[in-house]
C-alpha cells in the first residue's frame, strides 16, 4: 500500500505549490507541464483500466433545484410565497464524487466504503453509483440517527442562494464503524490505492493525484494530473463535475500551448 503515501506526499507538494505559484511568473509556471507529455497521459489510462481502488468517506449528494422566478403563487396552508422549482439534478458529492471521477477516467474496479440513510436521498445516490457499475456491497444504511449527507442548492436567475443542508447531525453507531472497518481490513490487500475522504477540497484534484499513482507516474507528474482534472471539472457550473481522459488530455495541450 505504498501508494498511499505517496499520495498523502502529493498532497503535500500541490499545497506547498500554491505558494511557488503565487511567486512566480506565468511563463515559468506554464514550464513545469512540460514533465507531462500526452504519451504519459495515454499510458495513465491503459493502466488504470486494470486496477482496484477503494474509497472509504462520506459519501454525499449534491442537489441543484432550479427556481422559476416568474412564478407568482401563494401557499394555501400558510399564505407564503411559493418556490417553483422547474428543473432538479442530483450528483454524487463527496467522496462519492471521487468514486464517479475514478470511474469517468477509467479505473477498472471501484469499491465504495461508507453510510447512507434510509430515506430518498440515499436512495439516489445508490442508484448513481450502481448506474456506473461500482460495488456498493459496503455502502452500508444505517436506519437511525443518519439522513444522508445531501447539499441542497437552490438556483434563482442563475445564482446559487442559501443551501439547505442534510446530515448535519449525524452519529455513526459503533456498529456501523464495525462493520466498515472490518470489511475494509478483509478487502485492503485486494487493492491498488485505498482513498480515505472527508470532504477534502477539490474531489477531481484528489482523483487525479490517485490515478496518476497507480499508473507509475511520478508525485510532480500525479500531481499536475490532479490539477489538469480540477482545472476542467471548476469550468462546469451548478453541477458536480466529472472529468474524462478526453478532457484531460486537451487541457494540458492548450496550456502547453499557451
Amino acid at each position: 500500500m505504498k501508494d498511499n503515501w505517496r499520495l498523502h506526499q502529493c498532497l503535500t507538494l500541490w499545497d506547498q505549490s500554491q505558494v511557488w505559484l503565487l511567486e512566480h511568473e506565468s511563463s515559468q509556471v506554464m514550464n513545469i507541464y512540460h514533465k507531462l507529455s500526452t504519451n504519459d497521459l495515454k499510458d495513465v489510462f491503459s493502466k488504470i483500466t486494470s486496477k482496484k481502488v477503494a474509497v472509504i468517506g462520506d459519501f454525499c449528494l449534491d442537489a441543484y433545484w432550479f427556481i422559476n422566478s416568474n412564478f407568482n403563487a401563494l401557499s394555501l396552508e400558510t399564505g407564503l410565497p411559493v418556490n417553483h422549482v422547474e428543473k432538479q439534478n442530483y450528483f454524487p458529492g463527496g467522496a462519492a464524487n471521487i468514486v464517479n471521477n475514478l470511474k469517468s477516467l477509467g479505473v477498472g474496479n471501484v469499491d465504495v466504503y461508507g453510510v447512507i440513510g434510509n430515506d430518498p436521498f440515499g436512495n439516489e445516490l445508490s442508484r448513481q453509483l450502481n448506474q456506473i457499475n461500482c460495488n456498493t456491497k459496503n455502502l452500508l444504511i444505517q436506519n437511525v440517527d443518519w439522513n444522508t449527507h445531501t447539499y441542497s442548492k437552490p438556483v434563482l436567475n442563475g445564482n446559487e442562494i442559501n443551501r439547505m443542508d442534510f446530515g448535519v447531525n449525524n452519529s455513526l453507531l459503533n456498529d456501523t464503524e464495525d462493520k466498515l472497518i472490518h470489511a475494509l481490513k478483509k478487502n485492503i490487500n485486494d487493492y491498488d490505492l485505498v482513498i480515505i475522504n472527508q470532504q477534502i477540497t477539490g474531489d477531481s484534484l484528489l482523483t487525479g493525484i490517485s490515478i496518476g499513482l497507480i499508473s507509475g507516474c511520478d508525485m510532480i507528474q500525479s500531481t499536475l494530473i490532479g490539477c489538469l482534472s480540477a482545472f476542467v471539472t471548476i469550468q462546469k457550473p451548478f453541477q458536480t463535475g466529472t472529468v474524462n481522459p478526453d478532457e484531460i488530455m486537451l487541457s494540458l495541450k492548450q496550456i502547453i500551448n499557451q
